[in-house]
């Protein structure tokens, strides 16, 4: 059975299954027929979420454990479902139950396991805590790469996007070296989830295509399809609609089947974003709204919380404002309860777009007082906004400085159609705008982008190869076509076309 594991973890599922299969007829101790119901479900589901009676079961499997003293173990038993508990939306007894048992462990409070559980499981209930067991995890070169991953997901679940992603790309090396291509897959697709907060776009769009490539090749169920929404996202925010959307659609026609409807929610970010470049603000609050209804399929109390910037901004646009008002209302209590970086950076951007004009002024001075360095997207459309509302009350001059400086912000971003939106209020203010000139990165794909970072690095394509899991062919392949795009014909001239633009995940 723990063989069974490991060989899932490698990205070889096939060989998982021979595995289980063997272990089937013979006498299995408790916990390890609950970790082959485990493995049967991910093998067969892709770890779709079993339902409350088989959290029940785990849990009382959990707890068998723990009694006979084997806490490790019932912590492993409990890490299987709080994953699906993120994304289930299962009701609050559901979670307790869970949590509940996860404290009762004889572990270290550190322990990454039960940090990840508690924050998988129960996000607003222990986020005072799980924040400050994810700040004072040690991030050590060499370390321990899976507990990595599992600080990586507990940040990304309560909106610690930036300690997340770093864990995660230490995460990935480590992994990628150890060839461990289930966890690196995982460390890919959240590393992806966390690019589109954090404004590191094109280093998202890679990990969302390796993830996606290594998940489908080893059969990982939801976490290709998360990979691909991620991919759609980064794409509709840079104004590539028709690819958003293409990609979209094939993982909406996958989830819906499967009945795991509240990963819906990354569809409907997908399709808002994509509305809000495209300028279709009504369109834009009717997407985004969903995920804000608890009614609705694609509900979800936490994505929810990322998107408040994104609704106020189609709201404002749309005639909205009152609806999203009360929203904004509930979050800001949530926020205060809970201290999530991103719904705090989030509210300061979204709290002057639904004030009344003689409170937004006062709203717009705040929230340009806020950190918010680490959301470089977020405060570029602040700007945008400030620099519009001065415009509109006659402001002209003052309007210009936060114009200009939220049109350099979306053009290093390469948010192309704010950036074209910061050039129309720029022209209407008297100033003309240089066209945007395009950079290395937008010439090549990511995976082009990577191969040349490796190649760059001094890597033989055979090196790369193995690196990326990919023959040495298809590196020489890329490797043609990343020369004719940059207009090179060696090598060695390929560390000057591609400095600074190397794949942190890589």
């Amino acid at each position: 059975m723990r063989a069974a594991q490991l060989a899932l973890e490698l990205g070889r599922p096939e060989l998982a299954v021979r595995l289980a299969e063997t272990a089937e007829p013979l006498e299995l101790a408790a916990d390890d027929l609950m970790r082959l119901a485990w493995l049967r479900d991910t093998l067969d589901t892709g770890g779709l979420w079993p339902g409350p009676q088989k959290v029940r079961s785990f849990v009382e499997s959990a707890e068998r454990m723990r009694v006979e003293g084997r806490a490790d173990r019932a912590l492993k038993s409990l890490l299987t479902i709080a994953l699906t508990c993120y994304w289930a939306n299962p009701d609050d007894g559901t979670r307790e139950l869970v949590v509940t048992e996860a404290e009762r462990l004889a572990v270290p409070d550190d322990n990454p396991e039960l940090t990840t559980i508690l924050a998988l499981v129960a996000p607003v209930q222990r986020a005072t805590v799980v924040l400050e067991r994810i700040r004072r995890f040690p991030l050590e070169a060499g370390g321990d790469s899976a507990a990595m991953l599992l600080i990586g997901e507990a940040g990304a679940a309560v909106g610690e996007f930036e300690r997340s992603t770093a864990c995660l790309s230490a995460a990935a090396a480590g992994l990628r070296a150890q060839g461990r291509l289930g966890l690196l897959t995982q460390a890919l697709g959240v590393y992806a989830f966390n690019a589109f907060y954090l404004g590191s776009w094109q280093q998202g769009c890679t990990a969302a295509d390796e993830a996606a490539r290594l998940g489908r090749e080893t059969r990982l169920g939801l976490w290709p399809i998360a990979a691909d929404l991620a991919r759609a996202t980064l794409d509709a925010v840079r104004g590539n609609e028709d690819l958003a959307e293409a990609l979209v659609a094939k993982a909406e026609a996958a989830l819906v089947p499967l009945g795991f409807m509240p990963m819906l929610a990354l569809v409907q970010q997908a399709r808002g974003i994509a509305d809000l470049a495209g300028g279709r603000h009504a369109d834009a609050y009717g997407q985004l709204r969903r995920i804000f209804d608890p009614l609705d399929v694609a509900y979800h109390p936490f994505i929810r919380c990322w998107l408040i910037g994104e609704l106020a901004e189609a709201a404002a646009h749309s005639g909205q404002q009152p609806e999203a008002r009360v929203l904004l209302d509930e979050l800001a209590g949530l926020a205060a309860e809970t201290g999530f970086p991103y719904l705090q950076a989030a509210l300061a951007y979204a709290r002057p777009l639904l004030a009344d004009d003689d409170e937004a002024e006062k709203f717009f001075q705040a929230g340009l007082a806020t950190d918010l360095a680490t959301w470089p997207f977020l405060r570029a459309r602040l700007l945008l906004a400030h620099g519009a509302w001065l415009r509109r009350r006659r402001r002209v001059a003052e309007s210009r400085v936060p114009l200009r400086a939220a049109r350099e912000a979306f053009d290093a971003l390469g948010a192309i159609p704010w950036g074209e939106r910061a050039r129309q209020e720029l022209r209407a203010s008297g100033v003309t705008s240089r066209r945007r000139i395009p950079e290395t990165r937008d010439q090549l794909t990511p995976q082009e982008l990577q191969i040349a970072g490796l190649a760059a690095e001094g890597l033989s394509n055979r090196e790369i190869g193995q690196q990326l899991y990919i023959s040495h062919r298809t590196v020489a392949y890329h490797l043609r076509r990343i020369f004719s795009k940059l207009g090179i014909t060696s090598r060695s001239q390929l560390h000057a076309a591609v400095l600074g633009l190397t794949d942190a995940t890589g």
